[in-house]
């Protein structure tokens, strides 16, 4: 089921449990204190209403694969570093290959942060550290450059410095969340809003 789906089913069964606290015709014998007290109920079920609509749209924003990339060639993990299975390229070139800046591993033996350029087959597949290592295999995603998906797997893969045989896993390590689109924080925010709305209507109401 999904999160959509249990927020319909949820809306549907406060609806039905929500009753109006008092109408311009009601008598004038209401007791005014009950008819703050539902009047506050009818209020709190609103923004309840509204938290599981926010609630359901965020958890409909599947998470995101955080890919493993462990390269052993002489030195076992001499190259490990983990990327997004959906990264965001900071540059790109159709049909050649992107780049990612700032992807935290170890490089040579040496933690840090550093550019890498990943290559379609045409280019020998495979990654380029720049300044560093690089290994040739075949080309580790799909898709266009501008919007890659990264697959794992065990790869033969070759040193592009010595030529000297490599291993190239790929292979699924964790989740990140995934940052809600903004039609979904438009969605949310607007429905703030109207809980704000009709709580100073029913307020002036009560006056």
């Amino acid at each position: 089921m999904t999160g959509q789906t249990v927020g319909r089913a949820i809306l549907r069964r406060a609806e039905r449990n929500e009753r109006p606290a008092f109408s311009e015709s009601s008598p004038a014998g209401v007791n005014p204190v009950a008819g703050v007290g539902v009047f506050v109920e009818m209020t709190m079920n609103s923004l309840f209403r509204a938290l599981v609509v926010g609630s359901a749209l965020t958890s409909a924003v599947p998470a995101l694969a955080v890919m493993g990339v462990h390269v052993e060639s002489g030195e076992p993990g001499f190259i490990s570093f983990d990327i997004a299975e959906l990264p965001n390229p900071a540059s790109f070139i159709s049909g050649s290959y992107f780049t990612l800046n700032n992807v935290k591993g170890v490089f040579n033996g040496i933690a840090g942060k550093r550019t890498i350029d990943f290559f379609n087959n045409s280019l020998g597949g495979g990654f380029q550290v720049v300044g560093g290592p690089g290994i040739t295999s075949q080309q580790i995603f799909i898709r266009d450059e501008s919007a890659p998906l990264v697959l794992t797997g065990d790869y033969s893969a070759q040193d592009r410095a010595t030529g000297a045989g490599a291993g190239l896993i790929i292979y699924e390590n964790g989740e990140i969340a995934a940052v809600p689109e903004p039609a979904t924080w438009a969605l949310m925010i607007g429905g703030f809003g109207l809980v704000g709305m009709t709580v100073r209507r029913r307020a002036a109401i009560a006056c």
